[in-house]
């Protein structure tokens, strides 16, 4: 919420006493923990890279060069896009069915509400696989800084054509939402122990070099 709906919705008829940014939270805080955040995400090549550069010469080719931009996001995951985009968007169709389904929900109401709670699983299923496919790629990132190239699980397939497999083929039919949360299920369970076989690999590296 902003300053402005917090002060006009929660605080109302209370006696506002006070109203301000906290020192925890001041513009060069937020500057410098989305710089963090920002670096955290990108192997260490290409974050030695960033560090070295001025600046406003780091600026002005993020402005003015989409190559270079370009090159930056491709480093992000879909979950580091997620959590470091300032918006989101979301598009949706209505189904050609939507209404004949919301009428047998209605004269079905334990049919509509494990319909409902389908499609809210399937969604936080969504989820837990792009963060574990981030996951996977962070500890193997991690590990090839430790100079460990030659050994470890394949690949997981890109996240899109993941969550393509996954989805279901009528979001109205709450067998089909059913199917799709085991199969996402499946693919997180595949994802985990690919991430558990990086963390292994990782954690032995460190153990080696101390």
């Amino acid at each position: 919420m902003t300053p402005l709906a917090v002060e006009s919705h929660l605080v109302d008829d209370f006696v506002l006493e006070d109203s301000q940014v906290p020192g925890s939270a001041t513009p060069v805080k937020t500057f410098l923990d989305l710089s963090d955040r920002f670096l955290g995400f990108l192997p260490k090549n290409k974050r030695r890279e960033i560090e070295r550069m001025p600046l406003a010469d780091l600026l002005k080719a993020m402005k003015d060069d989409p190559s270079f931009a370009g090159q930056l996001l491709e480093e992000f995951s879909e979950y580091a896009n997620r959590s470091l985009g300032t918006s989101f968007v979301t598009a949706s169709r209505k189904p050609a069915e939507w209404k004949a389904a919301h009428t047998l929900w209605e004269n079905d109401r334990r049919l509509a509400e494990e319909s409902q709670l389908a499609r809210r699983e399937y969604y936080e299923l969504r989820m837990t696989v792009i963060t574990r496919h981030h996951e996977v790629f962070m500890y193997k990132g991690l590990s090839h800084e430790k100079g460990i190239e030659s050994e470890g699980p394949d690949n997981p397939p890109p996240i899109g054509h993941l969550l393509a497999q996954c989805k279901p083929a009528n979001i109205l039919s709450l067998d089909d939402v059913v199917s799709a949360n085991q199969a996402l299920r499946r693919v997180e369970q595949d994802l985990t122990h690919c991430r558990d076989e990086w963390i292994r690999i990782y954690s032995k590296a460190i153990s080696s070099a101390s």
